[in-house]
């Protein structure tokens, strides 16, 4: 919602919501989608990395978001995640890495 905190500040008069948050997110839903796999119950994922994250529209105050994550190969600590306003792609795809202990 437009009373968020970050959006007073960034940017004031023009809102945004901020592309590490956007990020963020991406990664704490990527650690609970792979910890509730059953070879890494009870594990902690730590957060490693990001490679290719590009952000292709502005997420504004009231706007819909989405994310979404695909594991391509088990075992490599990485997924692709992808984030959405409707039907308009907003990040493009990423790579994060998560490393489970």
């Amino acid at each position: 919602t437009f009373n968020e905190p970050y959006f007073a500040g960034h940017f004031p008069g023009n809102p945004v919501m901020p592309g590490v948050l956007i990020m963020e997110a991406l990664a704490q839903t990527g650690a609970v989608a792979i910890l509730s796999l059953p070879e890494h119950r009870g594990k902690t994922a730590y957060f490693a990395g990001i490679d290719k994250a590009k952000f292709k529209q502005m997420v504004r105050p009231g706007d819909t978001w989405t994310g979404d994550h695909h594991y391509p190969q088990q075992g490599t600590g990485g997924c692709r995640g992808s984030d959405r306003q409707g039907k308009r792609k907003t990040g493009g795809e990423s790579r994060t890495y998560l490393c489970v202990k």
